[in-house]
């Protein structure tokens, strides 16, 4: 199974980390970024960018 770059799962942790010390809706805010960051990692998608842009 491909997984996408580790930046997203070092980013995820990270967020996971911040949204334990934070409160109110900048803990939702970074749960929900990390689920995002999760789901980019295990289902990384192709882009439709060209390399000359």
């Amino acid at each position: 199974m491909p997984r996408g770059p580790r930046l997203f799962l070092a980013m995820a942790i990270l967020l996971v980390g911040l949204a334990v010390v934070v409160d109110g809706l900048s803990r939702v805010a970074c749960v929900s970024a990390a689920v995002t960051c999760l789901l980019a990692y295990f289902y990384p998608r192709p882009t439709n960018r060209k390399d000359g842009k």
